[in-house]
């Protein structure tokens, strides 16, 4: 299914239904960058490029509650 990214505004297709196959499952992410994610961005999806993004920005990856 085709969405926009919430944070940058691209398109891209998302797949919920076989998530191993998704393209966001190619990034990991670090438990305190995933709750920065839910926490700004639940429900949507990112693509994978905003994911890469916020998995490379130290000051996400370093910040507590």
């Amino acid at each position: 299914m085709e969405k926009i990214c919430p944070r940058c505004g691209a398109p891209f297709i998302c797949q919920p239904e076989n998530i191993t196959g998704c393209q966001c499952a190619t990034v990991k992410l670090n438990s305190i960058q995933r709750e920065y994610v839910k926490k700004h961005y639940f429900p949507n999806c990112l693509c994978k490029s905003c994911l890469e993004e916020i998995k490379r920005d130290s000051s996400i990856s370093k910040q507590t509650s």
